[in-house]
């Protein structure tokens, strides 16, 4: 599922939900990364720019803190108990922070564009 950033985002909303900000600046613009654990050596990493005081979303991902990069069996979508809770977890997180009003799914807006 496909998500996107809602219009009304702003800095701390993330943070408010238990994200930490890693804040770098290039030129004057910003980018902004949320990092939330969903266990002990795995964490979900929302990557957030901004230019211009328009906030759009870059990526979201799931990053093995052992080796710093993406988490492959989540992506693969193989069958264990590690990944079963890990993406138990990030489809916990990801419909919260849509409850909240943060994302929405893309899936749903296409859905309204399309009637």
């Amino acid at each position: 599922m496909e998500y996107i950033l809602e219009n009304n985002i702003t800095n701390s909303l993330l943070q408010d939900v238990g994200f930490k900000k890693i804040t770098y600046t290039n030129e004057g613009e910003y980018d902004y990364v949320y990092i939330k654990y969903l266990l002990p050596d795995i964490y979900m990493c929302i990557s957030i720019i901004e230019r211009s005081n328009v906030f759009s979303l870059e990526s979201i991902r799931v990053i093995d803190d052992n080796f710093g990069i993406p988490y492959r069996p989540f992506f693969k979508k193989e069958k264990h108990e590690k990944v079963d809770k890990v993406k138990e977890k990030y489809e916990h997180e990801m419909e919260k922070l849509i409850n909240m009003g943060i994302f929405k799914s893309n899936e749903k807006v296409l859905k309204k564009e399309m009637r």
